[in-house]
């Protein structure tokens, strides 16, 4: 079996699939998952993103971490937009627009807007927040008002809300922890013959690089040296760094007709990197559609993805190889 990674700093794409052309059975079964192309059948046996960053931000607070508000009036359980600036019974009262519109004049100052960047709560101060009182979490401070605040009252516990974490921004070290963590949570990606490394530039994304050499050096640990000391069934024979960018070349043994509608398509995109990004999604989507056995699964996982974009890559990279 073969696996191909489209490498990204926050999102790490991979597809598994096994070349079934030669194999002579009469079991039906899964036969949904193959792709006829170029005179093979070719299995998807997996295929997924790995969301490292996510992982790294784990236990980082973040306003979109607070306890979440819904309107409490009556029955209405519509997401709330306002909250009250005091508890009732240590739990929070919150609001919808349409409810919001009810309360009169004089105490709509008693609610907190819920917004998606929240502002320091003092009245005069339009700086975005960066804490929040944990007896209240919908009362937030800038910088300069929080250190008001412990002056006057210094027993007040406050949460500091780190910025989101870019993921040019990790450190490499805290960055292979987590990747090698997840990565040890799929352990199917280690059941294979030959890894491919969408291979990067040294110099263009040093950090870039530095991810592919860390899933390079996985495999080197797991797939081989486990191997060696009897932690896994079967080595893994062949790490390839892999250039990808023949992948959308793929395109030619679609039908003519289709050919014909991604290319004119692509035609009104001015972007290099745009046009590679949409002609791998929409060749994919052909091939899903048109060059696979009746499914859904595959279809439904690639259509429900938001990165359809990293799993299009993974998915023709690997082909383009076992197809050469």
């Amino acid at each position: 079996m073969y696996i191909g990674w489209d490498i990204g700093i926050k999102n790490l794409s991979y597809c598994l699939l096994d070349d079934v052309t030669d194999n002579n059975t009469e079991d039906t079964s899964n036969q949904e998952n193959i792709i006829s192309l170029s005179g093979k059948k070719i299995k998807i046996v997996d295929w997924g993103v790995i969301n490292v960053v996510d992982d790294v931000s784990i236990g980082t607070p973040s306003f979109e971490k607070r306890t979440p508000i819904n309107c409490g009036f009556g029955n209405c359980k519509k997401k709330g937009v306002y909250c009250h600036k005091e508890k009732t019974n240590n739990n929070y009262f919150g609001l919808c627009t349409i409810h919001y519109k009810k309360v009169g004049d004089n105490h709509k100052n008693d609610f907190i807007f819920l917004e998606k960047k929240p502002k320091c709560c003092k009245e005069e101060c339009k700086k975005l927040a960066t804490y929040y009182t944990t007896a209240h979490e919908y009362i937030t401070y800038c910088g300069v008002h929080y250190n008001q605040l412990k002056k006057k009252e210094p027993t007040v516990e406050c949460v500091k809300v780190d910025k989101k974490v870019k993921a040019t921004s990790i450190h490499l070290t805290k960055l292979a922890t987590s990747l090698y963590k997840l990565l040890d949570k799929v352990p199917i990606i280690l059941k294979v013959n030959c890894v491919l490394l969408e291979n990067q530039p040294v110099l263009k994304n040093p950090t870039m690089k530095s991810v592919q050499m860390l899933l390079y050096g996985y495999y080197v640990i797991r797939g081989i040296s486990d191997y060696r000391k009897g932690k896994l069934e079967k080595p893994i024979e062949t790490i390839k760094c892999y250039s990808a960018n023949q992948k959308n070349k793929l395109v030619s043994l679609l039908d003519e007709d289709q050919q014909t509608y991604i290319t004119d398509v692509l035609k009104q995109v001015k972007s290099k990197y745009t046009k590679n990004k949409k002609g791998s999604i929409m060749i994919t989507e052909r091939i899903l559609s048109h060059k696979m056995e009746p499914s859904t699964k595959w279809k439904d996982v690639f259509n429900s993805s938001k990165k359809k974009d990293d799993l299009a890559d993974s998915l023709l990279m690997t082909l383009h190889y076992l197809l050469k």
